[in-house]
């Protein structure tokens, strides 16, 4: 009895199945009330792990999506996954490690967390930071190709 494929010199065959919504790497343009205000970044402490808005597309980040069971989730390729933190105040969105991925979806061009139906916003424009939280100002996402 064979316990191992056979050696072949053949690419698999069939397509890459990925029904993510976009299976390319891009980047958040945000804007407020139709008015552009910059990129998803991120800054703060902990590495770099809090999502902010930064100004300049050279700052933003790269990110992709990623379906697993049904679920789409952000990620920055070889760093983490889009989350936010319902124990810190105002519901911050920060990238982690997959135990800490929350799914995402686009909404009427806004960016909304699965589990809560919280829109991704700011809580006022002097603050970078951006938080899932409905009683914010929901920000408008533009997916950019990068």
């Amino acid at each position: 009895m064979e316990t191992k494929p056979h050696l072949g010199d053949q690419e698999f065959a069939g397509a890459l199945k990925n029904n993510s919504p976009a299976p390319n790497t891009f980047k958040y343009k945000l804007s407020l009330n139709g008015a552009p205000i910059g990129w998803i970044g991120r800054g703060g402490s902990f590495g770099g792990m809090w999502a902010e808005v930064v100004p300049n597309e050279s700052d933003a980040v790269t990110l992709e999506w990623y379906t697993y069971y049904g679920v789409d989730y952000l990620r920055i390729p070889g760093y983490g996954y889009m989350t936010w933190s319902g124990g810190r105040a105002g519901h911050p969105v920060a990238f982690n490690t997959w135990s800490y991925a929350n799914g995402w979806k686009e909404e009427g061009g806004h960016l909304v967390a699965v589990d809560s139906g919280a829109p991704v916003g700011q809580y006022n424009s002097d603050v970078a930071w951006l938080y899932a939280n409905a009683d914010y100002k929901a920000l408008e996402f533009t997916r950019v190709p990068a």
